[in-house]
């Protein structure tokens, strides 16, 4: 899970850095605190030990386009990394990106 957290955050961060923003990871330790907590106590996990934060350029604003874009990075990762661990644990893959993804040149069995 950690390692899905890292990759979801770095999609956000370079796709701002491909269009030319200033992106940097800042952490959050009252949010990590409750995530620790959460799980602890009710038995769920939930972390969101911080984010990618984006710095606009001066004279520049993000359209809404852009701010889309980089938005839906991260859960597009996501998504990757659910159709890649389908793959490895043999399931049905639900769709014909994921099938693409999981192709033999990526996994072989």
């Amino acid at each position: 899970m950690g390692a899905a957290f890292i990759l979801h955050e770095m999609a956000h961060k370079f796709t701002a850095m491909k269009f030319g923003y200033y992106a940097a990871f800042r952490k959050d330790n009252g949010m990590l605190l409750m995530g620790v907590a959460l799980a602890a106590l009710v038995g769920v996990v939930f972390a969101a030990p911080g984010a990618t934060v984006i710095y606009g350029q001066p004279g520049r604003d993000m359209s809404k386009k852009e701010n889309g874009i980089i938005s839906v990075a991260g859960p597009v990762v996501n998504l990757c990394l659910v159709c890649y661990s389908l793959r490895l644990s043999s399931q049905d893959l639900p769709c014909r990106c994921c099938r693409s993804l999981s192709s033999e040149r990526w996994v072989s069995q």
